[in-house]
């Protein structure tokens, strides 16, 4: 999502829209990242977007980790399993965002045909 959101920033602005942030809201990837790594909540509001990338690190990890628990048979917690719940809840969110976002600004205006 910190990918996403960067890359369509960046295409807004190379396809010439005004003032492109008024059409992302950053409050959802900033709720994702929250609940992705609570330990930097503070960072996070402190830095905001222009932060965000260098989580990306952070994230690469936790993931490794996460994933090399499953292979090797490590059962999850009830509050991994609802934290992890969680969090796809909220790229499910982001990702509608997006999409709904990347129509506004990339869709051509609609003409009346006569």
């Amino acid at each position: 999502m910190i990918l996403l959101t960067a890359y369509m920033k960046a295409k807004a602005l190379r396809i010439g829209v005004e003032n492109p942030s008024k059409y992302f809201k950053d409050e959802y990837v900033k709720d994702l990242l929250k609940a992705a790594l609570p330990d930097y909540g503070d960072y996070i509001d402190k830095y905001g977007m222009s932060g965000y990338h260098y989580l990306l690190d952070e994230l690469e990890r936790k993931l490794l980790n996460e994933l090399q628990k499953m292979l090797v048979g490590e059962d999850q917690d009830a509050a991994g399993v609802g934290q992890a719940a969680k969090i796809m809840g909220m790229v499910e969110k982001v990702e509608t965002e997006h999409a709904e976002q990347q129509v506004d600004v990339i869709a051509p205006p609609k003409h009346d045909v006569k």
